[in-house]
């Protein structure tokens, strides 16, 4: 499994992605906005300052594989961005919705939508609930209990669309799950910080 030891080029190549300039630069000026405005503002913990990259950028690219042939993705409760931010960095060619209802949040994600210039990205001010779009999938991490997640997840869901749910080391969300859920857990190529649970519909 490949460790995060190197920049972001070697990062994206490892996940077979074609680690273009335009990918690359908007990653580096992503961390850097994570470092200068989120972290002092508490959206990103004080103790992860000195690890940005492999704890929280390189931790959400690790479902680039998980999202070939999907068209449209959202965010839940996306926060600083994550793992919303860098897989639209990397995934262009989608629509990215990220869904956050605190104000404070809301306004930094905007500021990097503006900055990185992703006009594939799109910032839904307010709780999940109230929106009315519907998604292939559906990115949630740091968000909740497996259970609330998918509670809060499965209205934004299309009939046939996933959750990709960032489980957190040690944890074990198949065990967290109503009934009428299957979930599997997947893998990558760069190490990461627990699982990513694909949830769907039975």
């Amino acid at each position: 499994m490949f460790h995060v030891k190197h920049g972001y080029r070697e990062v994206l190549a490892s996940l077979g992605v074609d680690p273009t300039t335009t990918r690359v630069s908007r990653l580096y000026a992503y961390e850097a906005l994570l470092a200068s405005l989120a972290v002092p503002r508490g959206m990103v913990a004080k103790g992860d300052a000195d690890r940005l990259r492999d704890r929280h950028v390189v931790d959400a690219l690790r479902a680039v594989d998980l999202l070939r042939g999907t068209a449209d993705a959202a965010d839940l409760g996306s926060g600083a961005g994550l793992p919303g931010v860098p897989l639209a960095i990397v995934r262009e060619d989608m629509t990215w919705t990220l869904v956050e209802k605190r104000r404070h949040r809301v306004a930094f994600l905007e500021r990097v939508q503006a900055e990185l210039g992703l006009s594939n990205v799109q910032i839904a001010a307010g709780p999940a609930s109230e929106h009315g779009s519907r998604f292939d999938v559906v990115v949630a991490r740091a968000f909740a209990s497996a259970s609330a997640t998918w509670e809060a997840a499965e209205a934004l869901l299309r009939p046939r669309g996933r959750l990709l749910y960032w489980s957190g080391a040690g944890s074990r969300p198949e065990d967290d799950l109503p009934t009428g859920v299957t979930v599997r857990l997947a893998t990558s190529p760069v190490a990461g910080y627990g699982s990513i649970a694909i949830m769907a519909r039975t």
